[in-house]
């Protein structure tokens, strides 16, 4: 499985992890709490809840604290991480901010993802090496931000939903001093921002 795949698959393990198992037990909790989130008194004790809703098998177990109770994830909120954890990074060549005929196909999976949840934004990062000035670095990095912004709207992507940040040399994700370290940070990354 790839890098994209199994990230994939833990933004959707964690996002059913936050939803309960049992609908009955959840809608009768949600009905006992007020918009704060603190329980109202129904006259109802929590271990009758739980009896009502356990096999019989079950409801003979041996008192145990309650777990704590995670939000449930809003489907905007899950469908986000989803897609970020499959967003892939493109690469640069040195001091150049044009498209690598490698990297299209993942700008065109990119592209097809955020066609699919038109209502998501994303920023495009654009990032460079440690050489050349700040100041260079972050016109560059802009660059290719921007070259990677036209592509995905040339791929059909409503160009509502990109933006465009550069960090220029900021933001590195390797920082030895050698050629493949450096090929690594010259990128456009994109980031779900809603």
């Amino acid at each position: 499985m790839n890098r994209f795949g199994w990230l994939a698959a833990v933004a959707i393990v964690i996002a059913f992890g936050a939803v309960g198992c049992s609908k009955k037990v959840d809608t009768l909790r949600q009905d006992q709490m007020d918009v704060t989130g603190v329980q109202k008194d129904s006259g109802m004790m929590t271990e009758d809840l739980e009896e009502e809703t356990m096999a019989p098998e079950m409801a003979e177990a041996p008192e145990m604290a309650p777990a704590p109770s995670m939000p449930a994830m809003s489907d905007s909120a899950s469908l986000a991480a989803a897609l970020a954890a499959r967003l892939g990074d493109v690469h640069f060549d040195f001091d150049k901010s044009v498209i690598r005929d490698v990297d299209k196909p993942i700008l065109l999976e990119n592209a097809d993802l955020l066609k699919e949840s038109p209502d998501l934004r994303v920023t495009v990062e654009g990032h460079c090496d440690e050489r050349g000035t700040t100041a260079y670095n972050l016109a560059l990095g802009e660059r290719r931000a921007n070259a990677t912004r036209r592509y995905l709207i040339a791929l059909g992507v409503s160009p509502a939903q990109v933006g465009t940040v550069s960090y220029g040399e900021e933001r590195p994700v390797c920082t030895m001093a050698d050629e493949s370290c450096w090929g690594r940070n010259r990128r456009a990354h994109l980031t779900v921002s809603r």
